[in-house]
């Protein structure tokens, strides 16, 4: 089930720091430890080949890629490309996971039939575009996922779907509802709730023959897509919410947000003045 092919601006991402909410959010465990790790070469284009992307990444004094990599950087790129670091690396791990289940590999899964890059091709089971050429960033999480550090942060998925296509506003249309139904029947699992990726971006799906089944029925889905996006922010993909924070967490989050303040208070009001 093919993602939207689109570039949406990455220079506005690259201006986002890090926030203390987003640090303590991986202090307590609700984001991985690699979160938003790349997002200073979010926007830096690396090259249409592979040959430009290489010469690109020696003059930022970067490693070179092969084949695959940059193939599977192309489709983080074309897929996610204004998504979350979480988001891309899902859609990565799903694309591996796919290329596994239908015993076949990564680059023949993403690559045209003439060896070129494109959009989705359903008749050479090209399930997923490399359109886009890819960003430094999508190069390190291709690196990053294939290397098998990211944990299987995706839960096994093996298949998604991008619902934000036919709702921009995150509606539910017939055309959303139509395709969960289809999911449903064919047998399609839902991975349920991950932080960090809008399931109206990024849908992940365990399919049929994936023997690693998902634990949620597509009705889960659909009631997470009705809620619209009452937890991750739909322009830039930043996380505004936890999902889902228990009391104890935000406890956690509380006690931890008051210690750095009253630390703060300390030093500058006391401490510096006994020197």
């Amino acid at each position: 089930m093919p993602l939207r092919p689109s570039r949406a601006s990455q220079r506005g991402a690259n201006s986002v720091k890090r926030t203390l909410y987003d640090i303590i959010a991986t202090m307590i465990g609700t984001f991985p430890v690699w979160h938003n790790r790349w997002d200073q070469w979010r926007g830096i284009f690396t090259g249409d080949t592979l040959d430009a992307c290489n010469a690109k990444l020696r003059s930022l004094g970067l490693i070179e890629i092969d084949e695959t990599t940059y193939a599977l950087a192309r489709n983080i790129q074309s897929e996610q490309g204004d998504g979350t670091t979480e988001e891309k690396v899902c859609l990565a791990e799903s694309t591996i996971n796919h290329a596994r289940v239908i015993n076949s590999t990564v680059l023949r899964l993403l690559q045209m039939p003439d060896g070129g890059y494109g959009s989705t091709c359903s008749g050479c089971g090209r399930f997923t575009s490399t359109a886009r050429s890819p960003d430094v960033d999508d190069v390190f999480i291709a690196q990053f996922v294939m290397g098998g550090q990211s944990g299987n942060y995706a839960r096994g998925a093996d298949d998604q779907m991008g619902y934000e296509v036919w709702s921009k506003s995150a509606v539910m249309t017939s055309k959303v509802l139509a395709d969960l139904s289809a999911a449903s029947a064919k047998g399609f699992l839902w991975v349920g709730h991950i932080p960090g990726v809008d399931p109206w971006r990024l849908a992940l799906y365990t399919s049929p023959s994936n023997a690693n089944k998902a634990p949620y029925a597509v009705s889960a889905l659909q009631a997470a897509l009705e809620a619209g996006r009452t937890v991750w922010e739909a322009a830039t993909g930043s996380a505004i919410d936890l999902l889902p924070m228990s009391t104890a967490k935000k406890f956690a989050i509380g006690a931890i947000v008051a210690a750095v303040i009253a630390g703060g208070a300390y030093y500058f009001f006391v401490a510096r003045k006994r020197r």
